[in-house]
């Protein structure tokens, strides 16, 4: 089990998160931006994977994605 250091901050019109492992041996996110699920399949025929970051991604104002020093790093955020 890895430990997360996880960051907010906010104002009257966003709030901002800031995730971050500790460690992290866990593969490079870079599909935040590559991968789109296919919606049009039946759930029971899709591929597994990549349907959190889409809803993420339909959420959130912005994503920002690093890889810094060995471990994915995720700012997410979000507004009013």
């Amino acid at each position: 089990m890895s430990e997360i250091n996880f960051y907010w901050l906010h104002d009257r019109d966003s709030l901002i998160f800031h995730i971050q492992p500790r460690s992290d041996d866990g593969k490079h996110l870079f599909r935040l931006y590559i991968f789109q699920p296919d919606l049009s399949t039946e759930v029971a025929n899709r591929q597994l994977g990549g349907l959190g970051i889409y809803l993420i991604k339909q959420m959130a104002a912005g994503i920002k994605y690093e890889y810094r020093e060995g471990c994915n790093i995720i700012m997410l955020w979000f507004e009013k």
